[in-house]
């Protein structure tokens, strides 16, 4: 058995038919809501411009598993523009329940829903979320060290806010009073271990209530839940409103760095930090973009995180998505690539056809209409005898716990990895063969085998 090795070629295909919704001031989220080992599409945003909601949608689809989507029936999702939703297993029951705000046309809401393992959800009224619209953010990690996910959400609820809700593990949640986050609206909110603490830190971006202007914060949790404003980092990264922030390892150092693009109050910013040790730097300034949405994803399989950015271009005016490569050093290229350019929308990627790259939706205002458009992802490893992966068994997957890798005919195999969807690099136990992720929260995870003919990717979902 001979593999030979070589460069990678790329170009996105536009797929001529989908059945999406196109919209604005919305939302595009992933997820394997039904449990069949391929990713899902919930659409949340505004498709007609009237304010009285009558719009606004909250559509979710199934994937076949080769790419083809088709709208789910029946949900009771309520439909908001301006809005965030969040996926997780909020219950403890192993599978992926949402968590939906936004402005609905009366007024805003804050919603959950708990999936019943199949992809039904029903609306949970154990707790009252504060309703929050006005680019409202939502994020769930575990805050306390006590291995469910609690809730972090920011808004305009009447006035601008910020919430902390603790969760007991059956997805019954209390408000942290205590909580020392500024208040927000038009912004995000982006969980890490900066400091690699083992805990989950959170950066906060938007226009905060004391100041009324653009302002960026990152606070670090003792491990408890407790969390102090780290005043250093806060002074070095670019103010944003009208923002969007994301965590990855661009450099391939094993730490979080960051991005943060949005309106500074003079212009719209792009900004990338390297970090070490929990100490950020600037790193490089990229194009400045307003209402932007970012998307941190490995788009040629070279075990690096690539980007996508969209939104108004400050230099042309126009909405524009730029794709840029990362030469796994930090350092990044624009690629002469042509996608939909949105601004007010958003960016998701995800291995939708399961041929091992990822593909990209992408939605929103493209300067005509309300509009949105899937691509797949045509990577061609050039010279590649394509069998590599077949000579390697992965099981089971989804895993609640241990993964048994298989390699037939003798595979020489260097190392074994696993990475987060941030790329960081996750501390696993290994032995012949066997990989432990028991301790890991539930999600999706990237395997990565060097073997003595090149570099293996797998997706692992752990429930």
């Amino acid at each position: 058995m001979v593999h030979s090795f070589s460069s990678f070629a790329q170009t996105f295909t536009e797929v001529e038919s989908i059945p999406f919704t196109g919209t604005n001031d919305g939302t595009n989220i992933f997820a394997d809501i039904d449990g069949d080992d391929d990713l899902d599409l919930l659409i949340l945003g505004d498709s007609s411009g009237n304010s009285d909601g009558s719009g606004f949608i909250a559509e979710l689809y199934s994937n076949n598993g080769s790419g083809v989507y088709s709208l789910i029936a029946g949900t009771t999702f309520t439909g908001v523009e301006r809005g965030s939703a969040v996926f997780g297993d909020v219950d403890g029951d192993g599978d992926l329940d949402v968590i939906i705000s936004g402005d609905d046309g009366p007024s805003q809401i804050t919603k959950m829903y708990l999936n019943d393992g199949t992809g039904i959800f029903t609306e949970s009224n154990t707790h009252s979320f504060t309703g929050v619209r006005g680019d409202s953010s939502l994020a769930l990690a575990d805050v306390d060290g006590d291995t469910d996910l609690d809730l972090l959400l920011t808004g305009w609820s009447g006035v601008r806010t910020a919430e902390l809700h603790l969760n007991d593990g059956s997805g019954t949640f209390t408000l942290d009073a205590t909580a020392p986050f500024k208040l927000y609206d038009g912004g995000s909110i982006d969980f890490a271990d900066v400091d690699g603490d083992g805990d989950n830190d959170v950066l906060l971006t938007g226009k905060e209530s004391v100041s009324n202007a653009a302002l960026s914060e990152l606070y670090l949790n003792n491990g408890s839940g407790t969390f102090t404003l780290d005043a250093t980092a806060t002074a070095t990264i670019e103010n944003v409103r009208s923002s969007d922030a994301q965590f990855a390892d661009i450099d391939g150092d094993g730490d979080l760095d960051v991005i943060v693009s949005g309106w500074n109050e003079s212009n719209g910013a792009t900004k990338l930090y390297t970090n070490a040790s929990g100490v950020f730097s600037l790193h490089a300034a990229l194009e400045g973009f307003t209402t932007p949405r970012i998307d941190f994803t490995d788009l040629d399989n070279d075990g690096d995180m690539d980007l996508v950015l969209s939104g108004k271009q400050v230099t042309s005016g126009v909405a524009e998505t730029e794709i840029y490569l990362n030469d796994s050093s930090g350092n990044f290229t624009i690629t002469t690539d042509t996608v939909l350019g949105t601004r007010s929308g958003d960016i998701a990627s995800a291995d939708i056809d399961g041929d091992g790259d990822n593909d990209l939706v992408i939605s929103g205002w493209d300067e005509t209409s309300r509009n949105i458009k899937l691509y797949t992802n045509d990577l061609v490893i050039l010279g590649v005898d394509k069998s590599l992966l077949s000579e390697v068994v992965f099981y089971p997957n989804p895993t609640r716990g241990i993964l048994n890798i298989n390699f037939k005919n003798n595979l020489s195999i260097n190392s074994i990895k696993v990475f987060n969807i941030l790329g960081r690099e996750i501390e696993v136990k290994i032995i012949n063969n066997t990989v432990d992720l028991s301790n890991l929260s539930s999600g999706i995870y990237l395997l990565k085998i060097d073997s003595e003919f090149g570099s293996i990717f797998k997706r692992i979902i752990k429930e």
